[in-house]
């Protein structure tokens, strides 16, 4: 006898904690159709920057120079000039946060090279674009926002 009655107050605990969980996540959805993120998750422009820069932190420098028109006309062909200045700059990384693949571009250079390079890229919609230079094992960075007008990635 002490076995179900054991059952059924097991299965009582089992029900209530499951409406509680059914119950939060109901809310949690009405939350995140509100506009209410309670757990943002990370976006992918974000995880392919935590993953190129090896989890550091890229600091903002008048050496990286990103030339690039603030309004492009076509996002389909849009003319970019990466350079740095900054001593042994071992890679040139471009990314477009709007892009359905952020990593626009990824150079390396050997020490003895210029970091020089003037290419026409695909921007899917209006937004930041940002160039990143390695040196030495640091990161740095310029950010550029653009104007797309027509075309681009999608």
């Amino acid at each position: 006898m002490s076995f179900f009655r054991d059952f059924k107050a097991d299965k009582r605990i089992f029900l209530k904690l499951l409406a509680g969980g059914l119950a939060f996540q109901s809310t949690h959805g009405f939350a995140r159709r509100a506009g209410l993120d309670l757990y943002p998750a990370p976006s992918f422009y974000d995880e392919t920057l935590r993953y190129e820069l090896q989890g550091q932190v890229a600091h903002p420098s008048d050496q990286v120079i990103l030339e690039i028109p603030g309004v492009a006309e076509d996002g389909a062909v849009v003319p970019v000039t990466l350079k740095s200045h900054i001593p042994i700059t071992r890679r040139l990384l471009l990314f477009a946060e709007r892009n359905p693949s952020p990593l626009i571009a990824a150079f390396t250079f050997s020490p003895e090279m210029k970091s020089f390079v003037s290419i026409r890229v695909k921007l899917n919609a209006s937004g930041p674009v940002l160039l990143i230079a390695e040196s030495e094992g640091h990161f740095f960075s310029t950010l550029k926002e653009v104007t797309v007008r027509v075309g681009g990635c999608g």
